[in-house]
């Protein structure tokens, strides 16, 4: 697939709030594509990301460094060397699932439009909360319309017959309306939705306990 569209946005929305005892201010990056298939059929994708980002103090600073330094080395070990930009409004695990079903299907010669995230400003702050919401349409863009009431089909020969037409078409009729009001629930909904909340950031001593392979496991190779 071919993007045809494609803007990138971030901004400060001025909101404030306390998540888990760190003082903490609103990004709002949005992320909004059309992709084109080879048959000319398009895709609209938009992504949302809601970061809250606390000032970094003295007592973080080494916890937040260490990290990093874990982070960027196990991204290029899995060689998702993305932008910081990106890495700060999309967790990793958040990130691989857009880059699973998203990025991985975009053509070769068109996936480097992700160096837009480049050009993105840093967020001040260290993430402590994101709120990441992925929505997609078809082409059209239309919403399924509301589930509309069957036309009555009853059998009015007999009165035993009328109540026998009458409880079979209600009965119908409600599973039909359900079903109906179920596509539409699942077809303007979200596709991805996820929540990060950071509870404390601190530097603890683990014991070395913790890093053993289970009994369950056989080790191969700690590399």
């Amino acid at each position: 697939m071919t993007p045809v569209e494609n803007t990138l946005t971030i901004e400060r929305t001025g909101k404030q709030r306390d998540i888990s005892g760190f003082p903490a201010e609103e990004y709002l990056f949005s992320w909004s594509m059309v992709l084109e298939d080879s048959q000319g059929e398009k895709m609209r994708s938009n992504l949302t990301s809601r970061t809250w980002t606390t000032p970094v103090t003295d007592e973080m600073a080494q916890a937040i460094t260490m990290s990093k330094t874990f982070d960027q080395a196990y991204w290029k070990a899995l060689d998702l060397n993305y932008p910081e930009a990106v890495n700060q409004v999309l967790p990793s695990d958040a990130l691989q699932v857009v880059q699973t079903y998203l990025i991985d299907v975009l053509q070769d010669s068109d996936s480097a439009f992700i160096s837009k995230f480049a050009a993105l400003p840093k967020l001040e702050g260290y993430p402590v909360s994101h709120a990441i919401e992925w929505q997609a349409s078809n082409g059209t863009c239309a919403s399924p319309k509301e589930p509309e009431a069957e036309k009555s089909m009853l059998d009015t020969t007999s009165f035993k017959g009328l109540l026998s037409s009458v409880g079979k078409q209600v009965v119908d009729q409600v599973v039909e309306k359900k079903k109906a009001e179920k596509r539409r629930e699942l077809a303007l909904a979200p596709i991805f939705n996820y929540v990060e909340t950071v509870e404390s950031i601190t530097i603890e001593d683990l014991h070395s306990s913790k890093l053993d392979v289970p009994a369950r496991f056989k080790l191969i190779s700690r590399k």
